[in-house]
Parts: structure tokens; sequence; C-alpha cells
């Protein structure tokens, strides 16, 4: 990882997030159906700090995300096991999240919902990045980011053998939809790690890899001609190569979590 930070020139920004896990080639996401309840009191100071939010923010919904509640690797499959929780609670507790996860074997999200995330570096197939600057959020507004990525939801749950799990590759078809408007649902997608944000959001993150079939011309004219989620600004397109990566990396900020995406990326390809 050392390599990709040098040569991104992002050395500095390395401990902005903890490396969990990398190099597994599957992932299981199991639901524990059973999300932590809250007392009367707690509700109420929830619901108070929603509203306020909700007056600066009238574009977000306190839609439904789901909490790391373990993880661990069996021989090179990714096991986690995750619970429903709301965006209002992951919001109000984020002053409470730790800069570190210290996982020791029993349920890290006790104290407060780690809301679990999946986002993808996005790449065409005449070797260009996708990058777009957000929009109005509620963590890392007016920051760069690589699109597609969101909050895994219970919209993303599938039921084998009486058993409920959760696909990271449905939650990442869903923001791809949304984030890159107007492409069709055909990508290749592959594994990069899970990372934690040490600082603003302070969540986990799947961290992905995406080959579209499309070159950034045509890219760029799909989404031009539909009209684009409300969390995205402008689409930048990067070259692939070290130098073009670099150059981009130091003239516009990046979100914390895409920090390490691209580093992950530019690890396995570079």
């Amino acid at each position: 990882m050392n390599h990709a930070f040098d040569g991104l020139g992002l050395k500095e920004r390395k401990e902005e997030a903890q490396l969990l896990v990398r190099g597994f080639t599957s992932i299981n996401i199991a639901l524990d159906k059973r999300s932590k309840r809250l007392d009367e009191e707690q509700e109420e100071q929830l619901n108070v700090f929603w509203k306020k939010y909700q007056a600066g923010h009238p574009e977000d919904v306190n839609g439904s995300v789901l909490s790391l509640k373990q993880y661990c690797i069996k021989k090179k499959e990714l096991c986690l096991t995750v619970r429903p929780s709301n965006f209002a609670s992951h919001l109000a507790t984020q002053p409470r999240r730790p800069s570190r996860l210290a996982f020791t074997g029993g349920s890290m999200d006790n104290n407060y919902p780690l809301a679990l995330s999946v986002g993808a570096v996005t790449t065409t197939t005449d070797d260009c990045m996708v990058f777009c600057k957000r929009t109005k959020t509620a963590f890392n507004s007016e920051e760069y980011t690589l699109p597609p990525g969101g909050y895994l939801n219970l919209d993303d749950k599938f039921c084998q053998n009486d058993i409920q799990y959760i696909s990271a590759v449905k939650g990442i078809r869903r923001e791809y939809l949304e984030e890159l408007s107007g492409l069709g649902d055909c990508f290749n997608i592959s594994l990069l790690g899970l990372v934690y944000s040490c600082i603003g959001s302070r969540q986990p993150l799947i961290a992905v890899e995406l080959k579209i079939p499309y070159s950034k011309k045509e890219v760029e004219a799909m989404l031009n001609s539909t009209k684009q989620d409300w969390e995205m600004g402008k689409f930048h397109f990067v070259p692939t190569s070290m130098a073009k990566l670099r150059e981009f990396a130091q003239n516009h900020y990046l979100c914390t979590h895409d920090v390490w995406k691209l580093a992950l990326w530019v690890s396995k390809n570079l």
C-alpha cells in the first residue's frame, strides 16, 4: 500500500482510514434481523436531532442502513454480520464512534451503529477512471468521489435456505443505476478491500472495482442525456496512469474513503 500512497502523493492522508482486511475473493453478509432498541428518552432525542438536521437537508430521508456487527475471514471469504438501523441514528452518533475499530470478538456496534456502505472505482474500456464532485451531502460535501457508492440497506436482502442475507452486488447495482444514470445495468465487479473511515463519517466500506463496457466518450454522452442524482456534480474522466491519477488527486480534494478506494485500486492494478 505504501507504493500506492507514495505514487499518488497521498502519503499524508493514509491514516485517515483503517484497512480492516483485503485479499478476499468473495463476500457473505448475514442479516441479524434484531435491531438495537432505543429507550423512550433516546427515541425522543433522535427525533429532535433529525427534525433539526432535515430542516437544512430536505433532500435526505431517514432510510434504512445496516450496521456492521461482526466480521471475519474464512479462507478467502469475507464474512460479515449486519443488523438493521437507520440513517438518523448513524448521523446522530457520529461523534461517539471511534477513530479506529478494534474487533475483540463480540458485537462491534453495541454503543453506536456502524453503517456499512459499498463504493466502487469505475473504469472505462479506454482506461479512464470516473470521478465526480459531491454536492450538498451529509458528509464530505463539495469533495471529490469515485462513483458509485452508498449505504447497504434492507432492499438488498435475499433469502437462501430460510436464512436472510444481504447482497453487496445488489447494493452497488442500485447505486450505479442512481449515480451513473443512463449507462444501463452492465458491469464486471471485483473486490478490493474493507476499510473504516477514521474521520468524517466514521463508517466501514466495502471497496470494489467496476469495469464498464463503454468508452469515456460513450459514458459522457449517456450521462449528458439523462437527469443525474441530486448528490452528483460535475464528472471528470482521468486516464488510469499513475502520473494522471496523481495529478488529479493533488488538485482535487478526495473524500477519505475515496483516497483508500483509489489506493487499493492502484495497489492491485499499477
